[in-house]
């Protein structure tokens, strides 16, 4: 992926917003830009970069922020340490952000990923039943987002629908507008289709005529021909028979 780029975006646009907006008093988007930064240089595997940008963030959020940038901001520090194998700090700072979830509603995905974390951090350190105890929280934030997904499926499933009705009730007003039209031009597609059927039956007729008379033509002349033929075999055997006595005539004298 394009972090570098990424970051080279993203430290422009907190720079140029903390020079327009200094007396901003809510830092929403800085924590996020610099909340983004850090998650940047996580990618990067430049961990001192990414954990300073983190703790900038908090402090973005501490100083102006709400409750739930606050949340947010501790749950990706603690993350961060507790994907590094500093779990005993990455335990510190998610206490520091649990419980607050009841504070501000939404951001589910984020309080699911608190407690996956923090579940991680005591399983490192041993501490097993309260990893267990976060775990079944956790997955009770997970149930919660899938049941929302489920809504959401369920109400897109009805949009659609809604959406193919009213489809189908359009096209049947046109439909409607198409049939009454038609009604209207009715009797002059008829006369067209009369008059189609007409003129093509009359060329049809006029051809058979041109035919017929081709076809009588040429029997008269096949006849003509055939008259023709007999009366030459006719000459020639009456050549024959002439030649024939005179023959004769001249054997006798």
């Amino acid at each position: 992926k394009r972090y570098p780029e990424s970051l080279k975006y993203l430290k422009l646009s907190l720079a140029n917003y903390l020079s327009e907006n200094p007396e901003d008093n809510h830092y929403e988007f800085a924590t996020m830009i610099t909340m983004n930064i850090g998650i940047c240089y996580s990618y990067l595997k430049q961990s001192d970069s990414s954990e300073f940008y983190l703790k900038k963030c908090l402090d973005f959020a501490l100083d102006k922020g709400t409750t739930a940038s606050i949340y947010k901001s501790y749950t990706y520090l603690a993350v961060f340490y507790q994907e590094a194998g500093r779990n005993e700090l990455a335990v510190t700072t998610f206490l520091k952000a649990r419980g607050k979830e009841n504070e501000f509603p939404g951001e589910y995905h984020t309080k699911a990923e608190l407690y996956d974390g923090l579940a991680n951090a005591l399983s490192a350190l041993g501490n097993y039943k309260d990893a267990y105890i976060n775990r079944e929280i956790q997955h009770k934030y997970e149930d919660t987002i899938k049941s929302f997904d489920m809504n959401k499926q369920l109400l897109t499933i009805e949009y659609n629908v809604e959406l193919d009705s009213l489809l189908k009730g359009q096209e049947l007003l046109e439909l409607n507008s198409k049939i009454s039209k038609a009604q209207l031009t009715k009797k002059y597609y008829l006369m067209l289709l009369l008059a189609t059927l007409f003129f093509s039956g009359f060329g049809f007729l006029l051809f058979r005529i041109r035919k017929t008379k081709q076809l009588n033509q040429i029997n008269l002349e096949k006849e003509s021909l055939e008259k023709e033929h007999l009366r030459q075999e006719a000459e020639i055997e009456l050549l024959k028979i002439f030649n024939s006595q005179l023959e004769i005539r001249n054997w006798t004298n």
